[in-house]
């Protein structure tokens, strides 16, 4: 698993460097694979408000732009072709070094002055090809530090996490560890709230014996958007791929605690009710990755009106897939027996985050109400609607 120094540093205070946190986690036990620097040579971006864009005299091919950081107007030439008056971008200002190395000065283009560059996420070391400027939302703040802002500078701990330290699948769970290692105090998340709306409970149905422990609640009032950049670079940093603000929130949560969730889109459901049993011989489920499987008895799955919404522990059902037209979720969390779950995802050939915790850890989850007091906080931020169980 991957864990960024930057995230485990909102929950214990580390006063060493990589490499001797290193050591220590490694005298503890644990297998540290490597440490993987990023972005380090980042230097000086910023974060500005294009307030004009007109034609370059002596270039068809560029345009003369001015970029406001909150303090002062600054000009640039560029030859982006996707960037607008009002939009919000990362700003590389003289002094600026990006991520290959590239250090800004100013310069004149054409015979017209430039004093900077928008960046692209190229520029910012995030990918190898981008179509133009990375266009900000529209509600980030200008003039800010945008290397801290979107953590493009950061240090990654890859650590094995072997089967008798499921504890440790998260960043809660590791942090916990350093701060007995480093005998500081372990800060857990606030997750207070002055007001709420109490969300609907689903019913619920279990008929097997390989699910200890099931939850789900009706959320409405959802709209459903790109996450804010910091969550879907978290995300990045551990090797998840940023979706939409439901789905990156329960996997941010289960990179947070370990606990995994799973959102299904209430209007695909037909009732009220979920049912956790065995599969029914000749039934069959096409998972989020569009393939279809038959399923065998040995399988857990979600059931609604006895069609089966999702294989349990390993993988969700694309008929009940949350897109951006959804404006109702049914969040679920759960504790399945980690034996069938490892079975279940080495038959069909998946290796999920979720059936990985549910395989090394299933007797140890977090699974209990005060779980969803993370998720609470994301949707209260995000979404504008609460999440709460008592």
């Amino acid at each position: 698993m991957k864990y960024p120094i930057s995230w485990l540093t909102d929950y214990v205070e580390i006063n060493i460097d990589p490499q001797t946190l290193a050591d220590q986690l490694s005298l503890a036990g644990f297998e540290v694979e490597g440490i993987n620097p990023i972005g380090q040579e980042l230097s000086h971006v910023i974060t500005g408000k294009i307030t004009s864009i007109s034609s370059h005299p002596n270039a068809d091919r560029l345009v003369i732009t001015h970029v406001h950081d909150g303090k002062t107007t600054h000009q640039i030439v560029t030859g982006a072709t996707n960037i607008n008056i009002g939009d919000i971008v990362p700003v590389s200002l003289p002094g600026a070094i990006l991520a290959n190395g590239l250090s800004i000065k100013p310069s004149k283009l054409r015979g017209i002055e430039s004093n900077g560059m928008l960046c692209s996420q190229t520029e910012l070391g995030l990918s190898d090809e981008s179509d133009g400027i990375w266009i900000l939302p529209s509600d980030t703040p200008i003039g800010i530090d945008f290397i801290r802002y979107a953590s493009l500078k950061d240090t990654v701990l890859d650590i094995s996490i072997l089967p008798n330290r499921g504890d440790a699948l998260s960043m809660i769970g590791l942090a916990r560890e350093i701060s007995v290692l480093l005998d500081v105090p372990l800060i857990l998340p606030d997750t207070k709230s002055d007001s709420y709306s109490e969300p609907t409970p689903y019913i619920i149905n279990n008929q097997t014996n390989h699910c200890h422990g099931y939850q789900a609640q009706l959320i409405d009032k959802i709209s459903v958007k790109p996450s804010p950049i910091w969550m879907q670079r978290r995300l990045q940093l551990c090797d998840m791929n940023p979706i939409n603000n439901v789905v990156d929130i329960t996997n941010y949560v289960l990179l947070e605690y370990g606990q995994p969730l799973h959102a299904f889109d209430h209007q695909c459901l037909g009732s009220n009710s979920l049912t956790i049993t065995q599969a029914l011989p000749n039934q069959s489920i096409q998972t989020l990755d569009e393939k279809i499987h038959q399923l065998s008895e040995n399988d857990i799955v979600i059931s609604n009106n006895d069609q089966p919404i999702a294989l349990a522990g390993v993988m969700g059902g694309k008929t009940s897939e949350v897109t951006t037209t959804t404006t109702a979720i049914v969040l679920e969390t759960a504790n399945f027996d980690g034996t069938h779950i490892r079975r279940t995802s080495n038959q069909y050939g998946y290796r999920t985050e979720s059936s990985i915790r549910f395989e090394k850890c299933s007797k140890n989850l977090f699974y209990r109400k005060s779980i969803c007091s993370s998720v609470k906080r994301w949707f209260c931020c995000n979404m504008g609607q609460l999440l709460v169980w008592r």
